[in-house]
């Protein structure tokens, strides 16, 4: 996902980037990005230094570990963080950012890699008003739509988990139907094409619902 974002922006922006993994991004220099060597090197005279980090642990060692984000961003600078965070996460990073007069703005994504490559993403920003629409236009490269969820970035967070929930939800009760059905002989590819060309159309259900119907159930559910 990071990937397909960073190449969204290098198109307009100077970007640097560094990942934990080293070798991960090389194929974004032919594009003009620079790769630093270090979370210091990244961060050093950025206005904006974006994290799409895996989890809350991973965000916090980079962000308020010893020269990590925290210690790297001039005042004024924003921290945008991309990624799937908790709430506490993110109220734990505004302080920290607070307190040495950096902005932190948090706007996870909606979408899957391939709906970030075409700069379709569901952007979800929380954040102090001046600091998020100093984003909008890595915004505008990386989305098709950017949903303002208040002042506070742990708002933010908190529509995309509950986003996640009602997500979880649908595919589990997706998968409770699938068996059902499959139980009577029923052709998942029957059920599939019944669900999503009647009430229930949405992207959710049909991308997960395909990938079940292309499954083989039994009357346990998947095998």
């Amino acid at each position: 996902m990071g990937l397909a974002m960073a190449s969204r922006i290098a198109v307009e922006f100077d970007l640097v980037v560094f990942n934990r993994t080293l070798g991960r991004g090389a194929e974004l220099v032919q594009s003009g990005v620079r790769i630093a060597a270090s979370v210091a090197g990244a961060c050093e005279g950025r206005d904006v230094v974006i994290t799409m980090m895996a989890d809350d642990a991973a965000l916090a060692q980079v962000a308020l570990a010893p020269a990590g984000i925290r210690d790297s961003m001039k005042p004024g600078a924003i921290h945008l963080a991309m990624g799937t965070h908790g709430v506490s996460a993110m109220q734990e990073l505004a302080a920290a950012h607070r307190d040495r007069e950096q902005a932190m703005v948090a706007a996870p994504v909606l979408g899957r890699p391939d709906v970030a490559a075409a700069g379709q993403l569901g952007i979800v920003a929380g954040g102090p008003p001046d600091a998020v629409r100093r984003c909008e236009p890595l915004f505008a490269l990386m989305g098709s739509r950017t949903f303002h969820a208040g002042p506070e970035p742990a708002s933010a967070s908190a529509v995309k988990l509950a986003n996640n929930f009602v997500l979880g939800c649908a595919i589990e009760a997706m998968s409770e139907a699938f068996s059902l059905v499959g139980k009577y002989d029923v052709p998942a590819r029957l059920f599939y094409d019944v669900m999503v060309d009647g009430l229930f159309s949405a992207p959710a259900y049909r991308v997960y619902g395909d990938i079940m119907a292309e499954e083989k159930y039994d009357h346990a559910g998947f095998t």
